[in-house]
């Protein structure tokens, strides 16, 4: 299983929730999980980092997955 780390433009817990629900039909298999990075200046405002765990992962796919879904994000 390949697994992947992204900084992503995900400022809020309910989004991270969501894509977290969400991804897994984009790509079969998938495990997502967000931690909050410190980088934010409120509780309110973190940046999420995103690990993506899959049989077959292209960061390519992933990127351009979140940009059709609003986000921006890179890989790490």
């Amino acid at each position: 299983m390949k697994s992947l780390l992204f900084k992503t433009s995900v400022k809020r817990l309910k989004a991270a929730l969501t894509l977290k629900n969400l991804l897994p039909h984009y790509f079969k298999g998938a495990k997502v999980e967000f931690d909050a990075s410190p980088e934010g200046t409120t509780m309110w405002q973190k940046q999420f980092i995103m690990q993506i765990s899959a049989p077959k992962l292209s960061p390519v796919k992933v990127i351009s997955t979140m940009k059709d879904l609003g986000y921006k994000c890179e890989v790490i």
